[in-house]
């Protein structure tokens, strides 16, 4: 097939070619050095759009790099709800990632990335969806709202969802937050495909519906296939088999943006960005993904909150284990901050009958 042309679509102007002759002489009182001719026309040419593109810079590149890239226009009223805590500085960042169902009720997915950007190093933590996060109250009521799924849509009167996250990351997990991206499941799918899909070391085969099966070994995933790949719950361990194939997707989708360029990258975003909601602005996103850049996959490590699958009455938790998660975040997520205690974390630890079933964390490069 042949392949189209990237400037399909516009027209091709003929400019002077190579046996034209432009005689500037004409024009003169006396004759001129045609070296300064030429100069003369460069600068006359030159110079107007230098002078009309510094303008433009100076009159509107501070409202568009700082204008959100993505689309998100929510505002909370000042003073109703507690401050969020991030970082002050740049030698470390905290995001947020959460993938959510078309309603925006429940999350499938929620990641914490600590960017250390001094040591170019990323860390990611994967939430584990039934992960208990209710209060001391609840143990006596089992419900699925005390899940960490249902977080974003427990938010109080008048409060942001994905605000509401981070406040729980922050008071609950010990963790500041910087920046929050929640995608819906069509961006996701749409954000795979922009990026020319996503290949993935998939370990067992997956019987996702009776017309669809993914088989072990490496497989090249559309959206529509990582969506069923990534949502999958029909493991014998739960969340942890469900969070161990979400990290094998997370490893091929972040090996498929090294590949990428820059340019590449933003063209991708370009096409799926009022999908997706963020606070950054447009200068936010071009600095990270250029730092993001100079990641190696051994600079890239994850881990999931330790702990082990529970269940109460008829109704599948997970529970934290306390001290285990408070030895991870100091040794791998706090690189320029104070260290915490047990007492910082305020999820309640269900049960420990096990030592840590999650699976331990690994660079990018091992798996």
């Amino acid at each position: 097939m042949k392949k189209k042309s990237r400037n399909a679509g516009y027209e091709d102007f003929d400019f002077i070619g190579e046996d034209a002759v432009l005689d500037l002489n004409q024009y003169a009182s006396k004759p001129k050095k045609p070296q300064r001719d030429w100069l003369r026309l460069a600068v006359n040419i030159v110079a107007p759009i230098a002078i009309v593109c510094s303008l433009f810079f100076i009159l509107f590149a501070p409202t568009l790099l700082g204008t959100k890239v993505f689309g998100d226009d929510f505002v909370e009223k000042e003073g109703m709800f507690v401050p969020i805590q991030g970082t002050e500085g740049e030698e470390v960042k905290y995001f947020v990632i959460s993938g959510v169902h078309e309603d925006e009720n429940l999350t499938d997915v929620i990641l914490v990335a600590c960017f250390d950007i001094r040591a170019c190093k990323m860390t990611l933590l994967q939430i584990p969806r039934d992960l208990w996060v209710g209060d001391e109250e609840d143990i006596w009521y089992p419900n699925p709202a005390n899940k960490a799924n249902a977080i974003y849509s427990n938010q109080q009167e008048g409060e942001y969802s994905p605000l509401a996250l981070n406040r729980k990351i922050n008071s609950h997990f010990g963790l500041p937050v910087d920046h929050y991206v929640v995608l819906t499941i069509p961006a996701f799918r749409d954000i795979v495909d922009a990026v020319g899909g996503v290949w993935v070391d998939v370990e067992e085969t997956l019987y996702c519906t009776p017309y669809l099966t993914i088989p072990r070994g490496h497989q090249h995933f559309n959206g529509e296939i990582a969506e069923y790949f990534v949502r999958l719950r029909n493991y014998p361990q739960g969340d942890l088999d469900r969070v161990n194939v979400q990290r094998q997707f997370y490893i091929g989708f972040a090996k498929q943006m090294m590949d990428m360029s820059f340019w590449d990258i933003q063209s991708a975003f370009d096409k799926v960005h009022e999908d997706v909601k963020s606070d950054m602005t447009y200068n936010d996103f071009l600095k990270y993904i250029q730092k993001a850049k100079e990641l190696n996959p051994e600079d890239i490590e994850i881990y999931t909150v330790p702990g082990e699958p529970f269940e109460d009455g008829e109704i599948s938790f997970y529970s934290i284990h306390k001290q285990e998660y408070v030895d991870l975040i100091n040794a791998k997520f706090l690189p320029w901050s104070d260290k915490i205690t047990v007492d910082d974390i305020k999820i309640i630890e269900r049960s420990n009958e096990y030592e840590n079933a999650a699976r331990d964390g690994k660079s990018f490069k091992d798996k």
